[in-house]
């Protein structure tokens, strides 16, 4: 199994708190679709500027839920937001503002690398 590594570092000038989430996943039943919310998978709390933290992911952590059977994705993909969350917090990603994605989908690298940057804007690189 593969394990993924996502470092998130503030350049932004002040202390900030970000969340790491997963992308939800689309559910399907008779009648259409269900909507589907991630939790806060990891919360990046009080990141100072110049500061990082990172988180990692191993495709074998994956855990049933409810009813619905889990199976590891060929590759997963997240977002990551400025958020001051809980861990477990329900999140609705359409209500965060500028979320930033994170998808490893298609891509051989197993690390990404979010920054704030001073103006507020999100980068990421893959390595």
């Amino acid at each position: 199994m593969t394990t993924y590594t996502i470092t998130v570092r503030n350049q932004s000038g002040e202390a900030k708190s970000y969340v790491l989430f997963k992308t939800p996943p689309v559910m399907t039943s008779p009648g259409g679709q269900t909507p589907v919310y991630a939790n806060a998978w990891v919360i990046f709390e009080n990141v100072t500027d110049g500061g990082w933290d990172s988180a990692v992911y191993a495709e074998a952590d994956v855990t049933n839920s409810a009813d619905a059977a889990a199976s590891p994705e060929s590759a997963p993909s997240f977002y990551v937001a400025e958020n001051d969350g809980a861990p477990g917090q329900l999140t609705d990603p359409s209500q965060i503002s500028d979320p930033v994605p994170v998808d490893f989908t298609e891509r051989s690298q197993t690390t990404a690398t979010v920054t704030q940057d001073a103006g507020g804007g999100f980068s990421v690189a893959y390595d």
